[in-house]
């Protein structure tokens, strides 16, 4: 499980909601690269489906040291005064490759937001977590069948 995280790989459930399309997971060949009619097609380019807010998969990376975050936990921001969800943990991890816990989240407009600080709970506090892609571990596939 620790692996296919670092790889950015999902498990349809853990890292997906109802709501996950293609498109949130950054595979956006269905959308784009297919022209002719297939099932599920209709779908795709509903109003819904095309809304820039869309929770999206992105990885975080929490501070040294810390415990991984728990799943579920929200992704917090404050905007006028307030805390508002941007989303939430879907997997996290404390990775032996990587030396630190990183993890796994959907948030609103998550892959314009790499770079950014988000905050989330962690026990009785709120730790600063950056919002990376989601691939961690050998983003160039050079690793492939155990090379």
């Amino acid at each position: 499980m620790i692996l296919r995280a670092e790889k950015g790989f999902i498990v349809i459930g853990k890292d997906t909601d109802g709501t996950t399309l293609p498109h949130d997971l950054g595979s956006e060949g269905p959308r784009t690269k297919r022209q002719t009619e297939y099932v599920g097609r209709r779908s795709l380019f509903t109003e819904e489906a095309s809304r820039g807010d869309r929770l999206q998969l992105v990885g975080l990376t929490v501070p040294s040291g810390e415990a991984p975050l728990p799943t579920g936990a929200h992704g917090i921001k404050r905007e006028s005064g307030r805390l508002h969800s941007q989303g939430f943990v879907t997997s996290s991890y404390r990775s032996a490759a990587l030396g630190r816990t990183f993890g796994l989240a959907l948030l609103e407009r998550g892959r314009e937001r790499i770079g950014e600080t988000v905050y989330a709970p962690l026990g009785d506090r709120t730790v600063p977590v950056l919002v990376t892609d989601p691939v961690f571990y050998d983003p160039e596939g050079t690793r492939r069948d155990g090379d």
